[in-house]
């Protein structure tokens, strides 16, 4: 695969709104990045795993995620204004 296509992060804004005591709002994004480890919870239990590869489709963006050398799918964002896609470069 060219690194043209490679996908490096995946950023998705106000994923979450949170409302504070004082009546605000707070709205938090979500980074996932190739690479790097996230805390994800199975049978409500932590465990660590790693993002090993971003794909893109034509209307969604596949996350997968290793755990040694088997990789699974764990999240399938939809693509919409509200999501960015970078990509590697040489």
């Amino acid at each position: 695969m060219s690194s043209e296509n490679e996908i490096r992060k995946v950023s998705v804004a106000r994923v979450i709104l949170i409302e504070n005591e004082d009546g605000t709002t707070t709205e938090k994004s979500l980074n996932l990045i190739v690479g790097v480890e996230h805390t994800i919870y199975i049978d409500s239990q932590k465990i660590k795993r790693r993002i090993c590869n971003i794909e893109e489709t034509k209307n969604h963006v596949l996350i997968y995620l290793e755990d040694g050398s088997a990789s699974q799918l764990w999240k399938k964002l939809p693509k919409n204004d509200q999501t960015s896609i970078e990509y590697k470069i040489d």
